[in-house]
């Protein structure tokens, strides 16, 4: 009974969670019904910039600054892809020799993989988020998939 009750109150605290999640950018238009239109309007309403020290910026605080880099791009395109049903993952891209990384937002849409770099949309025709990483960014070391919060869940290293 008593993990029945646990099992309960974590499945509520994660519905909550992702309803809150949707609810964060309630300023974009409702009408975008296709990836393709939220990189449209993401790339008309919104300014890359840059900003040290790092800070991740939740979906909303990017829908109400227009303004982010990276890693907030991706935070909120997984926000909006989210309200269109499409299930995505937060993806950092570490680089060889290189101490910066890049944040986008990756999904797979029957087969192949598509992604949201900062405010631009790539479909490709990889099966695999390796070969979808390696046609735009191909000195990459690491892919890392993570969320919002910073948890990561996967690490593929380039061998």
């Amino acid at each position: 009974m008593q993990k029945t009750i646990i099992f309960l109150a974590i499945m509520a605290v994660f519905q909550f969670s992702c309803f809150a999640q949707s609810q964060h950018v309630e300023q974009a238009p409702s009408s975008m019904s296709t990836p393709q239109e939220i990189a449209r309007w993401l790339s008309r309403n919104f300014t890359y910039e840059m900003e040290w020290p790092d800070n991740w910026q939740s979906s909303s605080e990017t829908a109400r600054l227009k303004k982010g880099d990276c890693e907030d791009f991706a935070v909120l395109s997984q926000a909006l892809l989210a309200r269109l049903g499409i299930k995505s993952d937060i993806v950092i891209i570490r680089f060889k020799d290189l101490k910066v990384a890049h944040a986008i937002c990756a999904w797979k849409y029957g087969k192949y993989y598509s992604f949201m770099s900062t405010r631009q949309l790539y479909e490709t025709n990889a099966t695999s988020i390796e070969e979808a990483v390696e046609k735009y960014f191909p000195d990459w070391q690491k892919i890392i998939f993570t969320d919002a919060k910073k948890h990561y869940a996967k690490v593929i290293t380039r061998k």
